[in-house]
C-alpha cells in the first residue's frame, strides 16, 4: 500500500508562460505573489496504490503514471500528463509476461456544454490495454501490444476481461467501430551488459494496401533507440 501527494507553489515576477517541467495537466490558481513576487502559482497531484502479489499475478488498484513499452520515453504516452485511476492485473509464466490495465482518462463534467455537435469532448474517456512479451532468450524478447481508447458511455463490463482480444470486441459493440485501436510490434535485443537496441512499429487503422499512398487512415510511427547504462 503506498499514497504520496505533491503540492507546488511557485512564485514569478510576469505572468504564467511557459508552464515548468512539474506541472503536468489540470487546474492551478493563480493568486497575487508574496516575499516581494508579482505572482503565485499552485498545482496539486496525488498517487498511490493497493497492490496485492500471490501466485496468481499481481492486481493493483492505482493513480500512478503509465509506464508502458520498451524505451524511455514511449511512443504513444506522453510523459507530461497526469497520472489516471486505473486497475490493472499482470502474470508472469517462464519467460513470458502478460499485462492488463483498464483506466479512465476523463471524467464527464455536467456542468459543461457540448461545442461540437457529434463528439464526445465532454465526456467519460476510457484506456484499455493488453501486452504479451515472450522472452526468446536472455538477451532477445518480443512484445505484441494492443490499446483501445472509447468513451461517450460507461464503462464497458467486456472491456475488464483480459484475455480478450480487443479488435473484435470493438467491430461487435459499435456500429461504426467508433473505439479506436491501435498495435504496437516492439523488440528489444541486449548484444552486451549494459547496452540495450529497441524497437517498436505502431499502427493505428493502417491498411497494408494504402500504405505507401496518401490515405486519410495511414496512421503508423517508427521508433528505434538504444540505452547505455554507465
Amino acid at each position: 500500500i503506498y499514497s504520496g501527494a505533491d503540492l507546488y507553489t511557485m512564485l514569478y515576477n510576469q505572468s504564467f508562460g511557459e508552464s515548468p517541467v512539474e506541472y503536468k495537466t489540470g487546474f492551478h490558481g493563480e493568486e497575487k505573489g508574496m516575499y516581494g513576487y508579482d505572482y503565485m502559482y499552485s498545482f496539486d497531484y496525488a498517487s498511490g496504490f493497493i497492490q496485492y502479489n500471490s501466485y496468481l499475478g499481481t492486481i493493483s488498484l492505482s493513480l500512478e503514471p503509465i509506464i508502458w513499452g520498451n524505451s524511455q520515453t514511449s511512443i504513444v504516452l506522453s510523459d507530461n500528463a497526469a497520472s489516471l485511476p486505473k486497475i490493472s492485473w499482470s502474470k508472469s509464466l517462464g519467460k513470458s509476461r502478460f499485462t492488463f490495465f483498464h483506466g479512465n482518462i476523463k471524467t464527464a463534467d455536467p456542468s459543461l456544454s457540448d461545442y461540437s455537435e457529434g463528439t464526445i469532448d465532454n465526456d467519460s474517456k476510457y484506456l484499455v490495454g493488453h501486452r504479451w512479451e515472450l522472452g526468446l532468450s536472455d538477451r532477445l524478447n518480443f512484445t505484441f501490444t494492443e490499446m483501445l481508447v472509447y468513451g461517450g458511455r460507461k464503462p464497458e463490463m467486456i472491456y475488464f476481461i483480459p484475455t480478450l482480444f480487443l479488435y473484435p470486441i470493438q467491430q461487435d459493440l459499435t456500429s461504426r467501430n467508433q473505439d479506436n485501436i491501435l498495435w504496437f510490434f516492439e523488440s528489444q535485443y541486449t548484444p552486451i551488459n549494459r547496452l540495450k537496441l529497441y524497437g517498436t512499429f505502431m499502427i493505428d487503422e493502417l491498411r497494408i494496401s494504402e500504405m505507401f499512398k496518401d490515405w486519410i487512415g495511414n496512421r503508423w510511427a517508427v521508433q528505434i533507440g538504444s540505452h547505455v547504462v554507465g
